[in-house]
């Protein structure tokens, strides 16, 4: 890596370069890392002088106008799709947002087989190190462009530091726990041999996987969903149930109770499991479950959970105390849940990752969330793709040894 500062007329220049060899060209400001116009990475051949770093924001609302949901447009499978899709292949997807200010103007496009992401392929010549990226609206990051998700930067981080060939395959679904994207995982990622699967263990994903919150928090209910779910049959099986197509006519409205006196219904997976609520517990109990159902499935799957989201979106309050019934004061909050995880992953003997905590990205302009949207920023999945980087080259030239 060769660094050099701008000149007073913005302009830069590098020597020794081989023209024939693949560079990447960036500026970092004041956290966010901004590409050449010619790509993230190119080969810059002799004498250029039309390479320049587009720093503008992509998007800037100078009114503050908020944005109109009805101008959405996406593409569905217009036949059943054989890799659980949820969008036409190589197609258009436009989101402006749903929230009370328009921060993005995102135009989107699915690949080959209908995901945000580049085109895949069953085969793999190249013998690249394979992962695959599964979760909820955190991974399938309609609010950014393809080449700004995590899973394209990861594969160039991870790619550099393990010196060859490394792809990571995006696949996920709004609202997508592990139990909604067991489709995805079946029918779609499961096709690569894929060496890990990540997993966005998101608070919010984790809930859902229990009927009981799922009710409580979403309104769906669970024998008639809006989203597959795993439940016990009659013979007291752990078995798959496919979302149902007249989900509507069974909704009711969420009523986010308070398990326990005194914690909220959004901190019953975010305080110590020595006071959680035993619904949150038995979601804990379900994510098991589920990763014992789809190991003994569709076996070689290696899952690597991972948070991320929780600690961006907390910002500078991710931790409160919260007052019992009984008197009794108890943390909760994004990093009580990351501890939660911790200790759920080393009882189980899983492969989880958590990024760290930092107040440097607690304001503006380095916010790892839009401000008002609440998925990543831009610089968000740059700053998830770091956080991530070095704990799975750890993870992968272990499981080379």
């Amino acid at each position: 890596m060769t660094k050099q500062t701008l000149g007073a007329d913005g302009g830069f220049a590098f020597k020794g370069i081989d023209p024939a060899q693949p560079v990447s060209l960036r500026v970092r400001y004041p956290q966010l890392e901004h590409f050449a116009t010619l790509g993230r990475w190119f080969v810059p051949g002799y004498g250029r002088d039309d390479i320049s770093i587009d720093m503008r924001p992509h998007y800037f609302n100078s009114d503050g106008h908020a944005p109109d949901p009805k101008t959405a447009r996406f593409v569905g499978p217009r036949v059943p799709s054989p890799d659980s899709a949820l969008y036409e292949p190589h197609s258009r997807q436009y989101w402006p947002g749903g929230s009370q200010v328009q921060e993005y103007d995102s135009t989107t496009f699915t690949n080959n087989h209908g995901y945000q992401d580049s085109d895949r392929f069953f085969d793999n010549p190249d013998h690249c190190v394979r992962l695959a990226s599964t979760g909820g609206s955190d991974m399938v990051a309609l609010q950014v462009r393809a080449f700004e998700k995590f899973n394209i930067i990861l594969e160039e981080s991870l790619g550099i530091a393990l010196g060859k060939c490394v792809e990571v395959i995006s696949a996920g679904a709004d609202n997508g726990d592990l139990g909604t994207n067991y489709p995805r995982i079946r029918d779609y990622t499961s096709k690569f041999n894929v060496d890990h699967t990540l997993v966005s263990m998101a608070s919010g994903l984790v809930y859902q996987v229990n009927p009981q919150m799922l009710h409580d928090g979403l309104g769906f209910d669970p024998e008639n969903s809006a989203l597959p779910n795993f439940y016990y049959d009659k013979s007291g099986s752990f078995t798959f149930r496919a979302a149902s197509p007249v989900y509507p006519v069974f909704m009711s409205k969420p009523t986010h109770p308070e398990y326990v006196k005194g914690i909220p219904f959004g901190y019953t997976l975010s305080v110590p499991f020595d006071v959680m609520p035993d619904p949150g517990k038995e979601a804990f109990r379900y994510w098991t479950e589920i990763v014992r159902y789809i190991e003994q499935h569709h076996p070689g799957q290696k899952f690597i959970f991972h948070t991320g989201i929780d600690q961006a979106q907390c910002r500078k309050g991710c931790e409160t105390t919260l007052t019992l019934a009984d008197g009794r004061t108890v943390p909760a909050g994004a990093k009580i849940y990351a501890k939660d995880v911790t200790e759920y992953c080393q009882k189980n003997d899983y492969q989880c990752i958590n990024p760290t905590f930092s107040d440097a990205y607690g304001e503006m302009p380095n916010l790892l969330t839009f401000e008002f949207d609440g998925h990543y920023s831009p610089l968000g999945h740059q700053w998830l793709a770091q956080q991530l980087t070095g704990p799975l080259v750890d993870i992968l030239r272990a499981a080379s040894r």
